[in-house]
């Protein structure tokens, strides 16, 4: 299933174990940095921040942290250090310090952007009298554009210049005329909602550095795994379809072979995958990365109107067995690149049941 959330792209593969009843794992994304991760607190620190700002412990502390000790140039009582000056909570330390100027700077910037979404109408709607693309080719819009990294960094009216050709030369997904399956556009709210997201730049690795966005995570699972059906579903947030692919075939493995997590393929038949002729590339590069192997994905025929044959299915696991291979998971795909095909979910889920495969509907392509 996709479905086009304002800006963000929803991705959300939906799993059924026709074996042992129906389970439910989405994985979706709706925007940058809310990838779920697997991440531990380092006991060793290399390096802490040159400014503790606002209050906080005020410290002139060397670049190496060990171990929660810090190594400090000066003497410290009672947590403040002798800064040569401390007000307002920020201290007047070489190179930490940020003027009231660059905090004006900043700001102006901020209100630079805001300025020129509005300007050239990338949220309110754009005329169809405009261009959805001014084109250059790569070569030419090398020459162009103002894109660079130096020491001396760039002035406001530099850093404006800059905005105004990006938007100037990047595609206008919001125009009437720009027509894409996948996304385009954005609102007012959704907007907001990243602005703020990406104001607070935190990551969701536990609810104590995002309290919020956990919650909202959980919200939005319960609310998808509902609209299926599901009782008893979940799921975590991914980058995009290829990687929620790649995650319906983990746990296909899995289910399959559970000691797999611990000891590895070795030893194991061949494990072989299907999916439709018409199915995406992501199938076979996931099998790819999990040391399958690409040529263990099998291409199952389409009908007509490019949706697998339930049939043909049926053939292609028999032949796969007879080879000395282990079937274990079949890709179906809600939507095809090229045609918009729904391949037959329930005569494949019938198929899956009476063989024991993993059933995936890809819905994000």
């Amino acid at each position: 299933m996709t479905a086009a959330a304002h800006t963000h792209l929803v991705y959300a593969s939906f799993f059924l174990d026709a074996s042992s009843g129906t389970r439910c794992s989405f994985i979706s994304n709706s925007g940058p940095r809310h990838s779920v991760m697997a991440a531990s607190a380092p006991s060793t620190y290399t390096k802490l921040p040159e400014c503790l700002m606002n209050g906080g412990l005020h410290t002139s502390l060397t670049n190496i942290v060990q171990n929660g000790h810090s190594s400090m140039n000066d003497e410290v009582q009672n947590g403040h250090s002798s800064l040569n000056e401390v007000q307002n909570g920020y201290s007047s330390l070489q190179n930490c310090t940020k003027t009231e100027s660059s905090f004006d700077e900043g700001e102006a910037m901020l209100k630079l952007v805001l300025d020129l979404v509005l300007k050239t109408k990338l949220v309110t709607g754009m005329s169809t009298s405009e261009k959805v693309v001014n084109f250059k080719h790569p070569k030419e819009l090398k020459e162009v554009l103002l894109v660079g990294v130096e020491r001396s960094g760039c002035s406001l009216e530099e850093v404006e210049e800059v905005l105004q050709q990006v938007v100037h030369y990047s595609v206008k997904t919001q125009h009437p005329y720009f027509y894409n399956q996948l996304y385009g556009g954005i609102d007012e709210v959704a907007l907001a909602g990243a602005w703020v997201t990406e104001a607070l730049n935190t990551n969701q690795y536990t609810y104590e550095v995002a309290p919020v966005f956990i919650l909202v995570e959980d919200y939005v699972i319960s609310q998808l795994t509902n609209i299926f059906g599901y009782s008893n579903g979940d799921g975590i947030f991914a980058p995009g379809g290829s990687m929620s692919n790649m995650y319906a075939m983990v746990m296909a493995r899995y289910k399959k072979y559970p000691d797999v997590k611990r000891t590895g393929v070795f030893g194991l038949k061949p494990l072989v995958a299907f999916s439709s002729d018409q199915g995406h590339y992501s199938v076979s590069k996931s099998a790819s990365w999990l040391g399958l192997g690409m040529d263990n994905v099998v291409s199952v025929a389409s009908d007509s109107e490019g949706r697998m044959k339930p049939e043909a299915l049926v053939e292609a696991v028999a032949r796969a067995r007879a080879r000395g291979c282990e079937p274990f998971f079949v890709n179906a795909t809600a939507g095809t690149t090229v045609l918009g095909a729904y391949d037959p979910f329930h005569q494949l889920a019938d198929v899956c049941a009476q063989e024991d495969l993993w059933l995936n509907v890809d819905v994000s392509t």
